[in-house]
């Protein structure tokens, strides 16, 4: 025998308003959890050599009166590059540093140093520190940083600072926006620069830190560059 159920008006009614409550819930809330489920990630890397290292002859600009002189010079650029590994799109992607330190010649141990300029990197090429978007599985360079040729760092407007060793180069940090106090130029030293990749619609990066010994020496051969006068290397080293 089959036992008959009755529909009355009543669980019609509790059904429809459950059917409407979950339609309500995933309106308010869908772009929620479209996040979870669909979200860009992000993943660094970098190699001291090409493609992210390069020994660039470069022309500079030099305000001359009438008109302006060209100068040309060498310059190792130092970029890395941000992959996003995530399943969506990522939009207006910046990439900012959170904290700088040093070693002293006293003390050993890493210390802070106070900056007071806004701390994000120009994304390479479009001269701008906010990427409009990176599709899933690309990469994209910015700009750490540089070090020129000290023979002519002297002639060059934002390069060269009072007090620096004139026969040592100088590793200029490619900040968007770079002060008058010059902080942005790096005299030779061993410092240690945390930075995250930010993004519109994902959540911050986890912390990575870009590891720089700075002989303060200078090779227009890239290998011996980046053996004896650059050495650099980025460690994951915390969750954000």
């Amino acid at each position: 025998m089959f036992a008959l159920i009755t529909i009355t008006p009543d669980w019609v009614t509790a059904g429809s308003t459950i059917v409407l409550a979950i339609v309500a819930f995933v309106a308010i809330f869908q772009n929620q959890i479209q996040e979870r489920i669909r979200h860009p990630e992000f993943a660094v890397h970098f190699q001291p050599s090409p493609p992210d290292c390069n020994c660039i002859p470069t022309t500079y600009w030099i305000p001359g009166g009438v008109r302006d002189i060209s100068l040309s010079a060498h310059a190792h650029y130092v970029r890395v590059r941000v992959e996003n590994s995530g399943n969506a799109g990522a939009e207006n992607v910046e990439v900012s540093v959170v904290a700088v330190r040093s070693t002293g010649k006293a003390d050993p141990s890493f210390q802070p140093i106070q900056m007071s300029t806004p701390w994000n990197f120009t994304w390479k090429d479009i001269q701008s520190d906010f990427l409009p978007r990176l599709p899933v599985g690309s990469e994209r360079h910015f700009d750490i940083g540089h070090v020129v040729d000290p023979k002519r760092r002297s002639q060059i407007q934002g390069e060269d600072k009072p007090g620096s060793d004139p026969s040592k180069t100088l590793f200029c940090l490619a900040f968007f926006v770079k002060s008058n106090t010059l902080e942005y130029l790096l005299d030779p030293g061993k410092y240690e620069i945390d930075f995250k990749v930010f993004s519109a619609n994902a959540k911050p990066s986890p912390v990575f830190t870009f590891r720089l010994t700075h002989s303060g020496n200078w090779y227009p051969d890239e290998e011996r560059m980046y053996r004896d006068g650059l050495k650099m290397s980025i460690k994951n080293l915390r969750r954000a």
